[in-house]
């Protein structure tokens, strides 16, 4: 709708981009349902054969579109749409299984309730991590930018990994197994501050001993591992956040007022 109102006064290769943006979309918000069954099923295996197989044939499409195509921002955008149809194929096969009748509305009301409080939240990590990349973009470039990137998805992996296990728990209810929660969030939080303090004595020498060039990137990268110590603390009670309803409001207030902190 939006596209349809400014098309006068977009270029013609900019609105087709859109266009085929939003249809992608509209493909991976389907296939984002298939995902997170499956990563609430704990079916790790086929979460990771699925996430490879789009993951290759993305770098495929990409490639081939960009080589074959004059305008690189269509060629982009399209190998996007390629891959995001592809993911909507797999929706249907499972839609087939997964799909019933809802005859029951009575927990209608805590399940918009939930959602509304958890929309503020993807909201701004969507908006952090969008400005982050603009920013990095325009500073550093677009290696900084995809390094950065990376970086994103391997944390985002191990969360993803963790994620499923404590909603496996906390689907019992929270007076059985909070103690257990309890435990295994320690145990992250530990983790998390022995591999930070590891990192912050050695990578000053490890740098030094790599490169002499990039010796005094040795401060940028403590601190850095620093602000990692935190955000894998938060990635410790973040999935608990997120299945004790009471807890969902507060987690939301609080990225909101990161999100715009780091902006």
């Amino acid at each position: 709708m939006s596209a349809g109102f400014f098309c006068r006064s977009l270029d013609k290769s900019i609105y087709i981009a859109f266009v085929m943006a939003v249809i992608s979309r509209v493909f991976d918000n389907y296939y984002a349902l298939i995902h997170e069954y499956l990563v609430a099923r704990q079916d790790g295996k086929t979460v990771s054969a699925i996430t490879v197989l789009f993951g290759t044939l993305n770098l495929l499409s990409t490639y081939v579109c960009v080589m074959t195509i004059s305008n690189k921002v269509i060629a982009y955008i399209l190998s996007f749409l390629i891959v995001s149809i592809i993911r909507g194929i797999v929706y249907v096969l499972y839609a087939r299984k997964l799909l019933v009748p809802v005859k029951n509305f009575s927990k209608m009301k805590t399940y918009v309730h939930y959602s509304s409080s958890l929309l503020p939240i993807l909201l701004s990590y969507w908006v952090l991590n969008t400005s982050d990349r603009l920013i990095i973009t325009a500073i550093s470039g677009t290696s900084a930018a995809g390094i950065y990137s990376m970086g994103s998805i391997f944390i985002d992996s191990v969360n993803k990994a963790y994620k499923p296990y404590i909603f496996s728990l906390m689907n019992d209810g929270w007076e059985k197994t909070h103690e257990i929660i309890d435990k295994l969030s320690g145990i992250f939080v530990l983790m998390v501050t022995v591999l930070s303090s590891g990192v912050i004595v050695f990578i000053p020498s490890l740098i030094s001993l790599l490169s002499k060039d990039y010796a005094d990137s040795k401060y940028t990268a403590i601190i850095l591992t620093c602000a990692m110590f935190f955000y894998g603390i938060m990635r410790a009670y973040d999935s608990v956040c997120s299945y004790y309803l009471k807890g969902v409001n507060k987690k939301a207030k609080v990225t909101w007022f990161c999100t715009f902190l780091n902006i």
